[in-house]
């Protein structure tokens, strides 16, 4: 562990985490990027992976019958999403693209290895299965909004 560094992205994602898990988790982040307006996650596609957004802005966009996308949040350095379909072992229940104005980068860990860590620390998998559970609640009262 020696002159190795946590991530600060990944430390202010899961903050309930030991420094010896967050150099865990910060070991199995993969950095991705997407152009500006590129697709992260599709909605109804599978998802594998955890995602903390590390540069720029994503949008987490939800379709509507007969009507355009709706963008329901925007999500900055440090925040996270990809945390329900882990939690509810679904599919992606809303898309998640990088935001018009400009590329973006997030660190992407398996759900595998989300998994190991999370066994390690009962407080993290309580606060990320709460917040799954508010986005979730988040996500419903959005698509039933007749606007």
């Amino acid at each position: 562990a020696d002159g190795e560094i946590v991530n600060e992205y990944v430390a202010k994602a899961l903050p309930t985490l030991t420094p010896a898990q967050l150099l865990s988790a910060t070991r199995n982040a993969k950095a991705r990027e997407y152009e500006a307006g590129a697709m992260i996650l599709t909605e109804g596609k599978d998802n594998d992976k955890f995602y903390i957004v590390a540069k720029g802005v994503v949008e987490v966009v939800l379709p509507r019958p007969n009507q355009s996308d709706v963008v329901i949040l925007q999500l900055g350095p440090g925040k996270y999403f990809g945390e329900i379909a882990f939690f509810h072992n679904s599919k992606s229940n809303a898309s998640v693209r990088a935001a018009e104005s400009n590329p973006v980068e997030v660190l992407a860990i398996r759900y595998d290895q989300l998994n190991e860590l999370l066994k390690q620390s009962d407080v993290t998998r309580e606060a990320l299965s709460q917040a799954a559970e508010r986005h979730e609640q988040e996500n419903i009262e959005w698509r039933e909004e007749k606007v």
